[in-house]
């Protein structure tokens, strides 16, 4: 009896065996078809390995890789949400999870999935990839939000901004030189960032309000006065908006001028001043952000007024090569704007350029973003990439939760 009972179990287990090898070879098949175009055979080999087991993550995960190649977003992010609520998190699946909210044009979705890789290994392939990549999808959602909003203005005009929003928009040229002019939008970037360090308040994107000024037709400078201040703050869901004016003094002096509106009432809640020589400009604008914050009510920490204080750069070349590159890539010279800031991070290795470059996507990257499957093939690269150089360190790679 014993004998009959072990007999029963080896068949079992052989069988069992066997079944496993058979999933195996069929899911090593669907990705050899997939990385040799031939799509629609994997499609279908992936889908007999989930006949057999529909919570198959790894066959899930292979199956919406496929699907993003042949540029079917939708179907992918279906089988891919599913693979991240089976698997822990795998990193590549997660990242083509955004590649394929990106193609449907759901970006907030996209950066949201991207954001979270980069935050757990700021430094890897794959996150500066993604960098590049969320700076695009930004532009794209900035650009995508303010066609709705003007779409739905009469809607808007009842809906009181949120009073800790803040947007700062470009600041106007009175009598500026053009070497001069980039510093308006160095100096809403700095103004922006600077900002988002009290905790009390939040800061609208630079881009946002950018694309919004451009879909206004206020111009490529994106300038806002103190007319259309609130109009732009209630499409852009502000409670209250900074607007201002950078005018020349003599050539080496700067004098300028800052302007708190509180949205929803039109009227002026504030006025920031600042001058002095052109190559003390990162002075001015901390005493504009700090003049911001009391014309707002807002008194930041002990903590927040040290960081808040601290410099980003002191050289004045950088800051015109900052302002610079922020307005290439306002046009969509990517190229440009990453040759800009090269220059920048010579001039000043760790100004605000070095942050800019790490997320200034080329020509290259900006085409390859509406290719499912050149960016699945860069995610690959960049995650062998990753896997390579942490098994040389002796470090764990690859895998791993990302999303």
């Amino acid at each position: 009896m014993k004998r009959h009972a072990l007999l029963f179990a080896v068949v079992v287990l052989s069988v069992a065996l066997l079944a496993g090898c058979g999933t195996i070879l069929t899911h090593a098949k669907a990705t050899k078809a997939m990385h040799d175009g031939r799509y629609e055979e994997s499609v279908a080999l992936f889908k007999e390995v989930l006949q057999k087991d529909g919570n198959n993550s790894e066959a899930l995960k292979g199956l919406g890789e496929t699907y993003l190649r042949m540029k079917k977003p939708a179907e992918a992010v279906a089988v891919l949400e599913k693979a991240r609520g089976l698997a822990t998190g795998d990193k590549v699946a997660c990242i083509n999870l955004g590649l394929a909210y990106n193609l449907l044009g759901e970006y907030d979705k996209a950066i949201a999935v991207w954001r979270t890789v980069v935050v757990r290994e700021p430094d890897s392939n794959l996150s500066l990839m993604l960098r590049r990549q969320i700076t695009l999808a930004l532009y794209r959602d900035a650009a995508k939000q303010a066609k709705e909003a003007v779409k739905r203005e009469a809607a808007l005009q009842t809906v009181a901004g949120k009073p800790n929003v803040l947007a700062v928009t470009n600041f106007g040229d009175r009598g500026l030189s053009e070497q001069a002019r980039p510093l308006r939008k160095a100096l809403a970037a700095m103004l922006i960032t600077d900002l988002s360090k009290t905790k009390s308040l939040e800061v609208v994107e630079r881009v946002r309000l950018q694309k919004l000024a451009e879909e206004l037709k206020l111009g490529e400078s994106g300038v806002v006065d103190a007319g259309t201040a609130p109009r732009v703050g209630r499409l852009i869901g502000a409670g209250k908006i900074v607007t201002g004016s950078m005018a020349a003094a003599g050539g080496e002096k700067m004098d300028i001028g800052g302007l708190l509106t509180d949205v929803a009432s039109g009227a002026d809640a504030g006025k920031q001043e600042a001058g002095g020589p052109l190559q003390e400009f990162f002075k001015m604008e901390k005493a504009l952000a700090f003049g911001i914050l009391r014309d707002m009510g807002i008194r930041p920490s002990k903590q927040e007024e040290e960081t808040i204080g601290r410099y980003a750069t002191q050289s004045y070349p950088a800051l015109l090569y900052y302002g610079q590159g922020l307005d290439a890539q306002d046009r969509g010279e990517w190229d440009k704007a990453v040759d800009i800031f090269q220059r920048c991070v010579k001039e000043d290795p760790s100004g605000p350029c070095a942050a800019a470059l790490k997320e200034a996507p080329s020509g290259a990257d900006a085409a390859a973003s509406v290719d499912g499957a050149a960016m699945s093939a860069a995610v690959g690269a960049a995650d062998a990439a990753d896997a390579a150089a942490a098994a040389e360190s002796g470090a764990s790679g690859g895998g791993g939760d990302g999303c």
